[in-house]
């Protein structure tokens, strides 16, 4: 997941969008050292160019530490996309390609979360989603856990309230809670429904919705589990990533059902 390549994404529409002293103004903002670009000035005929300058940036961003990096990068991108709201699209068009996407603010490799991903996920979820996504980019495993569990929470909550049903988090099971917003969705009826009226026989319908019914409830028992284990609401657990990665996957299962 390298952050250059992230950076050669924001780069371009970095120098496409602003001026040699917005871009200065802009990245001065966001933490990078200006006064190391201060000897670059552009003059007419014998000035810097705006290429010489995004080369200078680019030794500066290749020197900060991860952590650093990844912040300065975030504030570059919320600045671009503040500036100038149409270079949203360039964005993505522009990280896509190199494995990286600009979420809720966030820098997120596509690989764990796409923007495409959202649009089928509750609102309420989005937040969650892209925390849950940021944190195991930065290896947080243990927070990005929290972060899908906490996804889920949302989401669930969204839909218990939009039905007035009553809920007590503390006597029921996160796993308990979400099967009762699934039923209140009729999401395994909805889908028995569709595929009825694809022409899908009664029989056949009925067993691939429950099927799936079957495979929803369990994914949340799966991410009730982990969550008493391995995330960090109750201090540092030892967690296995790929069980994490997964988690942030099945998350986006289960809350896409309750859309």
């Amino acid at each position: 997941m390298s952050l250059d390549k992230a950076w050669n994404g924001i780069r371009v529409v970095l120098r496409r969008e602003f001026s040699f002293y917005e871009i200065k103004e802009l990245v001065g903002l966001a933490g990078v050292e200006v006064t190391r670009l201060a000897h670059l000035v552009q003059r007419r005929g014998i000035g810097t160019s705006k290429g010489e300058l995004m080369t200078a940036l680019d030794r500066e961003i290749a020197g900060l530490e991860p952590g650093t990096k990844r912040t300065v990068m975030r504030r570059i991108a919320d600045a671009i996309v503040d500036q100038s709201p149409g270079a949203t699209e360039q964005l993505e068009t522009c990280l896509r390609p190199l494995g990286w996407s600009f979420v809720e603010g966030r820098l997120l490799p596509v690989e764990v979360l796409d923007l495409h991903d959202l649009a089928v996920l509750p609102e309420a979820s989005h937040q969650d989603m892209a925390k849950a996504a940021a944190r195991f980019a930065e290896g947080d495993l243990s927070g990005a856990l929290s972060a899908a569990c906490g996804a889920v929470d949302s989401a669930v909550q969204a839909v218990l309230d939009e039905y007035g049903l009553s809920d007590s988090q503390t006597r029921r099971s996160f796993q308990e809670r979400y099967k009762q917003a699934l039923r209140a969705k009729k999401t395994l009826e909805n889908v028995e429904a569709e595929l009825r009226t694809l022409g899908w026989e009664e029989r056949e319908a009925r067993r691939v919705a429950k099927n799936m019914g079957g495979s929803l409830n369990q994914g949340a028992f799966v991410m009730q589990s982990l969550r008493s284990r391995m995330s960090d609401v109750h201090g540092t657990q030892d967690v296995i990533p790929t069980v994490v990665f997964d988690s942030i996957k099945w998350a986006a299962l289960i809350v896409a059902a309750l859309k």
